[in-house]
C-alpha cells in the first residue's frame, strides 16, 4: 500500500525468493512457463507511487518497463502467464490507462497464455485477440471468513497450476501444461451460498 510506504520501502520489507529486493517488476520460470510480473503503479509521468502521491483510478506502466516486458517476451523461449494487479482489458477507472499499450505488446509476442488481474473486486473474464484476461475476485471481497477470497498458487514437473478458490464468491481452476501449444484451461463458477 503505497498510501504511507514509498515503493522503495515496501521492496526493502519484502522478500521473493529468487528476485532482486529492488524488482517491481521481474520474470520467472516454472514448470515450463514463463511467469511474468508487471508493475502498474506509476503516476503518468512514469513516477512511481510514492506516499500517497497518487490516485487508485491512476495507473500506468512506465516506458522502460514496456520496453522491458517486449523484450522479455521477444527472448523467451517459454509460453508466458502475465501477472498484474490492475486491469488490463477494459478502460474504466480498474483499468492500467496504457493498457492498449500493453496489450499490444502482449500480442505482437503471441506468447501470452493469459493474463491474471486484480483490483476489481467482483472479478471477471474476458478475451482480446485471442488472450484471455482472468480478473481474480479480491481479497477483501464481503464479510470476513465464508465470504472471504484467497488463492493458491501450486506447481508440479508436468503442469503450471493455479488453483484459486473462492468459498462463496467463485471456484478458478487454472492448469497450463508445458509447451507453446498448450492453451490454458480454465473453469469458474459462482458457488452456491451456503
Amino acid at each position: 500500500d503505497m498510501d504511507s510506504l514509498s515503493k522503495s520501502q515496501f521492496l526493502a520489507a519484502t522478500v521473493n525468493t529468487g528476485v532482486s529486493p529492488n524488482a517491481a517488476h521481474y520474470t520467472f520460470v516454472s514448470g515450463g512457463v514463463r511467469v511474468v510480473v508487471l508493475d502498474a503503479n506509476h503516476n503518468a509521468d512514469g513516477t512511481p507511487y510514492d506516499h500517497g502521491n497518487f490516485t487508485w483510478q491512476e495507473s500506468y506502466v512506465d516506458v522502460p518497463q514496456l520496453a522491458w516486458l517486449d523484450r522479455t517476451l521477444h527472448v523467451s523461449a517459454e509460453p508466458a502467464v502475465v501477472l498484474v494487479h490492475q486491469r488490463l482489458d477494459t478502460d474504466d477507472a480498474y483499468a492500467v490507462k496504457n493498457a492498449a499499450a500493453v496489450r499490444a505488446v502482449i500480442e505482437r509476442s503471441a506468447k501470452v497464455l493469459a493474463v491474471l488481474q486484480g483490483h476489481h473486486h467482483d472479478g471477471g473474464f474476458s478475451q482480446i485477440n485471442g488472450v484471455p484476461y482472468y480478473t481474480l475476485a479480491g481479497l477483501i471481497q464481503g464479510p470476513p471468513l465464508p465470504d472471504n477470497a484467497f488463492a493458491v498458487v501450486t506447481k508440479n514437473t508436468v503442469s503450471a497450476g493455479f488453483l484459486i478458490p473462492y468459498r462463496n464468491s467463485a471456484l478458478a481452476r487454472f492448469f497450463i501444461a508445458p509447451g507453446a501449444a498448450t492453451a490454458p484451461l480454465l473453469t469458474a463458477f459462482r458457488a452456491p451460498a451456503s
